[in-house]
């Protein structure tokens, strides 16, 4: 299975942009292995995470049945991606990833347990993390 997406927001006349409205990458359903948010331009003064005005997003999945009567199936992904501020190049820095996981159609809906693996880490980063959803992704 594959995955892209493609933003881009702009503040209206006169106003502007909330940090809610604005791209922020990482975490279930997008860059595995990173913690929500993680993947966002940051302030230069503060650190802090200021939202992107752009992003591009792509994920490439493998699955297979594992117990297929009982609706297991186990998965391989690569995701890569980024946000970024208006004036940067659409090329700058792509984010990584690798992983696995299972996937359970319980009674209950889907449950998912899945671990990615950032590639090229910046110091101080963790190497990756573990990630559950119950529900349907893709």
């Amino acid at each position: 299975m594959t995955k892209a997406s493609v933003g881009y927001v702009v503040q209206r006349a006169g106003g502007t942009l909330p940090i809610y409205e604005k791209f922020m990458l990482g975490g279930f359903d997008s860059v595995r292995g990173y913690e929500w948010g993680d993947i966002s331009p940051v302030d230069p003064a503060t650190g802090g995470v200021i939202g992107g005005d752009k992003m591009w997003l792509w994920n490439l999945e493998y699955r297979y049945p594992f117990l297929q009567k009982e609706g297991v199936w186990g998965l391989v992904f690569f995701d890569t991606g980024n946000a970024f501020k208006r004036d940067d190049s659409w090329k700058t820095g792509a984010r990584r990833s690798v992983g696995f996981g299972i996937r359970w159609r319980s009674p209950m809906g889907p449950i998912v347990l899945e671990y990615g693996i950032k590639l090229g880490k910046r110091p101080g980063e963790s190497s990756g993390g573990l990630e559950f959803n119950m529900g349907q992704s893709f």
